[in-house]
């Protein structure tokens, strides 16, 4: 499955060096309490950027392709729409997008 992760635009040098690093959830989701290392993810470009612009009011954003392999993905319930948590430590990633929006 494909999935694009959106970031702040300082963190591209260190996923293009060392992929995406899985953040430790303990957020419900899909009615189980995660409690484990987890990449997130939307399966389209159009919710990345809006998580990463107006969720994190980020005028300088980055959004990367990730391809989730044999991880398993969970529903995100966070998020409306397509958002996904894969359950891995960390992720390859292609950047996809540097964007700047306009304030």
């Amino acid at each position: 499955m494909k999935l694009y992760h959106a970031t702040k635009i300082e963190n591209i040098e260190s996923i293009i060096n060392n992929g995406i690093i899985g953040n430790l959830s303990n957020k419900k989701s899909v009615d189980l309490q995660l409690n484990i290392n987890c990449v997130y993810g939307f399966d389209n470009l159009s919710d990345a950027e809006n998580f990463i612009v107006y969720d994190n009011n980020q005028s300088q954003y980055a959004i990367f392709e990730i391809e989730t392999g044999t991880n398993k993905i969970i529903a995100d319930t966070e998020y409306k729409g397509g958002s996904y948590a894969i359950i891995c430590d960390k992720i390859s990633a292609k950047l996809l997008i540097e964007g700047n929006t306009l304030q």
